[in-house]
Parts: C-alpha cells; structure tokens; sequence
C-alpha cells in the first residue's frame, strides 16, 4: 500500500485517486475494456488495466485520470510488456487533453489522430494537456507527424520510457509543435532510437517558442544529430531550441559504399554487390556523411515496394548520394501515404536513376528537397501518381539542380502536381510534363530569390480545372533574380484561369527565349506577363482570344521588348495595358508556325517542317540570351549559322509526311525521331569515300554502344539503335549523344531517349 500511495502521489503531484477502476478482458475487474472504464471515471480517479492486448483507441476526453497497468501496483516492469495498447491502424492508441497520466503499457499499431487532411501522433496525440508518460514502450506506430508520440500545446512529462521502430513524415518518434513543451527525467531517463521519418527521424521540434532540454539513456547515435534530433524555426523571432545529453548510441554508421537489392538481407555488410542490404532505408541511416569523400548508397535494378518491406520516405543524408541502376532503373513503389524521397535541410545530396510508380493518396508531397544546398535531382521519372497532396518540393533551396526528371500522369486535387516553391537558386533542365492535372494549383509554381535557369521543359496535354495558371514563375517580393527561359514547349493543355502561363520578373530584366506555346486554352491570355523582359524567338501560337496580355501593374512598370517572334494574329493578339512600356525591336510575324505533326498530344508534332516561316526567322545576335548548346529534341540550337524561331530548330531536313526519312545535300549527321521511344534512325551522308565510326555515349561521356565503323562509300547511310547498350541491356531514359568520326572530321548529335 505505501509503494502505491507513493506511485500515485507522482503521478498525480500529490492528488490521491478517489475511486480505482480495474480492466480485465475476461469481465471479471468491472470493465474488460479500458475505455468503458475511462468513460466512468471522474478527475482524480485511476483506471488499473490487468495483462492483455486491448484493440482499442483510448481518449481520455479531457479527464485528469491515470490509466496504468499493474507495474503501477507492484513495481514490476514485466507488465508494460504484457499490458498492450494496440491501436489496430485506425487512429491514435492514446489520445488525452487536462491533467492525466499513462504508466506502464506497450503502445503500438497506431495510425493517428486525423486532423484536416493529415494523421498526427500514431501512438500517443497529445494537445492541451499536462500529461505524464512514464514507464512505456512505444513502437510500431505510423502518423504524418510524430509516429510514436506528437505533443502541441502541452507540457509532457517523460519518464522511463523507450520510443522506437515508429514511422513518420515527420518526428518518427516524437513531433513537437505550437507551443509544446517536455521534461525529461534525469534519474529514469528515456531512450528514443531507430525511428522512422523524412525529417527529424527521431525527434522534431518545430516552433515550440521554449527550450526543451532532451536528456535521453540511449539515442540512435550518441551524439546528437540532425538527422535524427531537429528543431527548425519557421520564424526566426521565436526563441525555441533543442539542448541534448545523451549517454549512449543504438549504433554507429559507417563510412563506406554500400549496396542495396531486392535479394538482399539487412544482415549483410551491403559493403559489396555481392552483399547488398535489402531496404534502402536501412542503407541511408547506415551510411555516414562525409563532406571530404562522400559516399554513395547504389540501388540495384528491381522493385523495391513498401507492401514488401521497404520504409518510406526515403531520407536522404548531406553529403551522401543514392544512384539507382542507370540501365535498368529500380522502380519505387510507396502505399504508406507519406512521400517517396525527402531531402531536407541536406547538403551536398545527390539522386539519380530512379522510376517512381503507381503510388496513390499521398498524404504529403511526392519528392521534396526544400532547404537544401547543393542537391541535385535527375533521371526520375514519375509515372501514375494519383492523388497526391503535392508535388516536388524546392522551397528554400541554393544551388539545386533539377535535370531529367519527367512526370507523367501525375494528379494533385489542391496543389501543384509539378515543381513548386520559393527557391534562392537552380538550374531546371530537360525536364517535362504530360498529362498532370490540377484543381487547386499550378503544374508549376516557382518563385526565384537570386537565380532561375529553365531550360529544355515540356508541358503537354496538362489540364488544370480551377482558377489557377498552368505555369507561373516569378521573382520573389523585393528580390532581383535574372530568369532565363530557354527552350520551353507548353502545348495542348488547358486552364480556365485568366492566362495558361504567367511570368513576373519586376526588378531585373529577365529573357524567354526559343519557346513555344501552342494550342492551348485559357479564359483569356496563353501568356500573361508583367516586369523586365526580352522575349525572342517565341511561337505563340493557341486556341485563346488573346495570345499575349501584358497588364497593369499598380507598384512597378512593365517594360518588354520583342524580337523575332511569331505571334498568332499579331498585333491584335497582343493586348497592352498603360503605362506599360512594350517596343517590338525586329520582325514579328503572324503566320501559321508550320509544325511537322497533325497529333497535338505528342511533343514531337511541334517541330518545324522544312518549309516553316520560323526557320532562319531568328534573331541574329543571340548574345546574352543564354542559350543551350541544344534544341529541345537534341539538334544543335544554332543550325546554317542563323537560329530559328520556337523551341525546335529545323536541321536541313526535308519533311515529306511526318517523321519522314532526311534528305540530305553536304556532309550531315541526322537523328530521326529524336526523342524517341524504342528505335531510332541515324543517318548520315558522307561526300566522298571514307572512313566511318558511328558511336553512342551518354551525357557522362561513356561509350555506350559502337554501330558502325569501317570504310564507307560517299552518299547517305542509316543505321538504326534500338536504345540498347553494347551488353543488349536496355538503357535508361535521358540524354545521350551519337557521336560520327569521319576521317579528321567529328560531328555529334544530342539524343532523348524517352520510356
């Protein structure tokens, strides 16, 4: 009886229970489930559950109660291990508000609190509440936010406690926010380790607006971490912080490459392809990040799917790569409704070579690297994605370089499907999207700080149903970013806002170059653009009453000049607002744009046949326009010394019918289709009798495969390539370049390898 007084007189700060309500499965304690009994007891009351696993998800509704097993009673910690909460997946084990306590139970299998759209808090949710967690086990909980335990708005008590094995977008183990606030027991510390999360793996706290000071037995490492321990301030004036003392790690990572496949076991070494780990996740917590020698996480070919026992999201580490089998790519599948890939707050983080497929009900963004610094995304492609919350997250990112990454079928009901947010600076290159739909946001919403380079991009057949623009790109607030937009394919697609694309560039001069939007539908504009701007060799060319809108602006003036574009029913299609300031510079012509294709839904329709008004319609001096070496499709940008009109050059070739065969008459080297999907033709006219090497390299500079060599007589050869390497293995999508070496002479060609 003293050890109970005692027990109690904790837990309850000296308030002794008036009435004990005891939980037994088989009936014979009064209540056989805990929360009958919580329902009949008042404040200061205990509830006492004897051994069992109890299916429940208990809510304390605001009582100031204790529920505790028999470890309560008799000191003995053999009873947190048989006395079970088990959430069964469908929401939060525990849920409590006011002055209460849990003591000595195992808490698992909880899916969270629903809260708008998201789940917080797996095992325990915790809001308004002074609450005491002592002498738990929580594991093998999942939430959006704090997989094990999510605490808002309240002082938490932690006592005795292990949290691990739970899973989170955010906080695997514990998520704190607005306002929340822990005391962790210096004598009966608790261990918080091997937890699951896209940020904060083990613990996150964000705007707490206090210190909360972790004293921790064991963590995941024994030094505290980012990785696993994180506090981030989404606003800078708020005082909260994390402090640490940690006495002991779970494990130590290791500096080294390590392997990952479908067959392999996560009691290998993964130090060898020969040994490869089996979870991807398991290699990315494994491996330590290394800023002088970073190391690289290699994904073999294969499914790797979370009913099979992958973790997702996959967190990455700074200073640390994960790079997918280049030929065949390893394709990720993710049913738990958090996001694929998170890169955040991560430095120096590369990803490349992967296929992200078929995952539906995201509860959270498909991709994200916002925060970083040097992260590099590329050869992704994200295919039937269904539903989800957002897209690819760039929010607050420097130096980011996106390249290769293609979406495909890809639907966000409220949001942006595509890239969206505020970046300092990246590079978008060789990217595209097709058929993304959109209610609630843009494809693409980018906001740039210091620097944005767009360069090589497709939209095609998109269509976005409520009032929001296919594309908008813009300077952020009172930032004076350069913005270059090269190459730019929008076509086919729909909005039934004001204009299909909108462009803001207000304090420094920005330049769209070589890009062509075609047939496609808004309510007014296919362009609506205000600011700084040089627009050259542009095809506007859609299914709008006007083609380009510049309106008023009541802060800044809009000063555009215009050269070399063609313009569908120019001048009257440009309709300009004052005070704006807008001089056409060179020949602006309205003309049908003489596209090869008849098919709107397919990119290559948009190339220009040989008798096309755009071809050597260009400006001549492209200086400062910051163009590719390369056209849309691969050819050079600059072709017989003049640069055409739109985002496609016309390379000599004679188009009798679509994708039909070149005709050549010097010395050329043609791809055809380019992109292309299986094969592809590659011919090339010699003037006179020679020696031929015909080679394929990709974009790293290794050979590929060799097609021809040997002595040729003059005229016109084909060869074909069926996007195979020299091994008859299939090669990934993305860039290469075919390569002919004739006698002294070397001429090569850009290919788009599209699957």
């Amino acid at each position: 009886m003293n050890r109970l007084l005692l027990i109690i007189a904790l837990m309850l700060s000296g308030s002794l229970f008036a009435v004990r309500h005891n939980v037994k499965q088989d009936g014979t304690g009064g209540y056989s489930t805990i929360q009958a009994a919580i329902n009949a007891a008042v404040n200061g009351d205990s509830v006492i559950v004897y051994p069992g696993r109890y299916y429940e998800n208990i809510d304390y509704s605001g009582k100031s109660i204790t529920v505790a097993s028999l470890e309560a009673i008799t000191g003995n910690p053999a009873y947190r291990d048989s006395t079970i909460i088990d959430g069964n997946h469908s929401g939060a084990c525990v849920k409590t508000s006011g002055n209460s306590t849990i003591y000595g139970f195992t808490i698992q299998n909880g899916s969270g609190n629903s809260t708008a759209e998201q789940n917080y808090g797996g095992g325990l949710f915790i809001n308004n509440s002074q609450f005491k967690l002592f002498n738990c086990i929580i594991k093998n909980n999942r939430a959006y936010g704090g997989g094990g335990v999510f605490v808002a708005n309240s002082t938490v008590q932690f006592k005795g406690t292990e949290i691990y094995n739970n899973y989170a977008n955010g906080g695997g183990g514990i998520f704190f926010v607005n306002y929340a606030n822990a005391v962790f027991d210096s004598g009966q510390r608790c261990s918080v380790y091997a937890n699951y999360a896209g940020q904060g793996c083990d613990i996150l706290g964000v705007d707490t607006w206090t210190a909360i000071h972790i004293l921790l037995d064991m963590a995941t490492l024994s030094y505290a971490d980012d990785y696993y321990l994180l506090f981030k301030k989404n606003s800078s004036t708020q005082p909260g912080y994390f402090t640490y003392n940690i006495l002991r790690g779970y494990r130590q990572e290791v500096n080294h490459d390590l392997y990952v496949s479908p067959l392999g076991d996560d009691n290998n070494s993964g130090f060898t392809p020969d040994e490869p780990l089996k979870t991807i996740t398991w290699a990315l917590h494994k491996i330590a990040p290394d800023s002088l020698n970073p190391k690289t996480v290699y994904v073999a070919s294969g499914i790797y799917d979370s009913g099979m026992g992958q973790i997702y999201p996959l967190a990455m580490k700074s200073h640390a790569r994960l790079i997918g089998d280049e030929i065949n790519r390893p394709v990720l599948i993710n049913s738990t409704f958090f996001g694929n890939i998170h890169c955040v707050y991560r430095r120096n983080a590369i990803i490349s070579n992967f296929i992200l497929q078929g995952t539906e009900n995201l509860k959270v963004g498909i991709m994200g690297v916002p925060y970083c610094v040097t992260a590099q995304l590329s050869n992704i492609d994200v295919i039937d994605v269904t539903n989800t919350i957002m897209g690819i997250s760039l929010s607050e990112s420097r130096s980011l370089t996106l390249r290769n990454i293609r979406l495909n079928n890809v639907t966000a009901p409220n949001n942006s499907p595509g890239f969206y947010g505020t970046v300092y600076s990246a590079r978008i290159e060789n990217c595209s999207f097709n058929n993304c739909y959109s209610y609630g946001g843009q494809i693409i919403n980018i906001s740039a700080r210091d620097s944005l380079y767009v360069s090589d991009v497709s939209l095609t057949n998109c269509t976005v149903n409520g009032i929001k623009t296919l594309i908008q790109i813009n300077n952020w607030e009172t930032s004076t970013p350069t913005i270059y937009i090269n190459n730019l394919l929008v076509a086919n697609s729909s909005t039934q806002f004001v204009a299909a694309v909108v462009l803001n560039s207000k304090h420094t001069t920005s330049y769209l170059s070589n890009c062509t939007f075609a047939n496609n539908s808004a309510a007014s504009d296919a362009l609506s653009i205000t600011g700084k701007w040089n627009i050259s060799n542009c095809i506007f060319s859609n299914n709008t009453p006007v083609e380009i809108g510049i309106p008023m602006t009541v802060t800044f003036q809009t000063i555009i000049n215009f050269t070399n574009n063609l313009i569908k029913n120019f001048p009257l299609s440009v309709v300009i607002s004052p005070p704006n300031i807008v001089t056409f510079v060179q020949d602006n012509l309205d003309a049908n744009p003489g596209f090869t294709g008849t098919d709107w839904t397919d990119p290559l329709s948009y190339r220009l046949r040989h008798d096309s008004p755009c071809i050597d319609a260009g400006t001549r001096d492209i200086t400062g326009l910051n163009l590719p070496a390369y056209d849309l499709y691969g050819n050079l940008r600059v072709y017989n010394g003049i640069i055409d009109i739109g985002c496609h050059e016309w390379d000599g070739t004679v188009n009798l019918e679509n994708n039909s065969a070149p005709v050549y008459s010097d010395v050329s080297l043609a791809v055809y289709p380019n992109p292309f999907r299986s094969d592809t033709n590659i011919n090339y006219v010699l003037p006179n009798k020679g020696t031929a090497c015909i080679e394929i390299y990709n974009i790293k500079g290794h050979r590929i495969k060799s097609l021809d060599n040997g002595e040729k007589a003059a005229g016109q050869h084909t060869i074909s390539w069926d996007g195979k390497d020299s091994f008859g293995k299939p090669c990934a999508s993305g860039v290469y370049f075919c390569k002919m070496q004739y006698n002294n002479k070397s001429i090569s060609k850009k290919l788009i390898l599209m699957k």
